[in-house]
């Protein structure tokens, strides 16, 4: 699911909650592991945000994104993904 909020974030040009939840993903120890098709898409994804925001921007939310906790990571996607009034 993750996977695909943070192609759909980039798309609408939300950089920073769609890098913050990279590195959640990234950090994750229960994601599995992203090959194929996915790990193309997340690339892409990840080179469009840099060309964008930068690579030092970028960095820094992804960083953000892989400290959080499971339930923030929630927080997050459900605020991003518009389903939480109270983000």
């Amino acid at each position: 699911m993750l996977r695909s909020l943070i192609a759909a974030l980039v798309r609408l040009g939300r950089d920073e909650p769609a890098a913050t939840l990279y590195g959640a993903l990234q950090a994750s120890p229960t994601a599995p592991p992203v090959f194929g098709a996915d790990a193309a898409r997340l690339a892409a994804a990840v080179e469009t945000m840099e060309g964008r925001a930068g690579h030092d921007q970028v960095a820094a939310w992804v960083g953000r994104g892989r400290a959080l906790r499971d339930d923030e990571v929630l927080r997050l996607a459900r605020a991003a993904a518009g389903r939480d009034r109270n983000p």
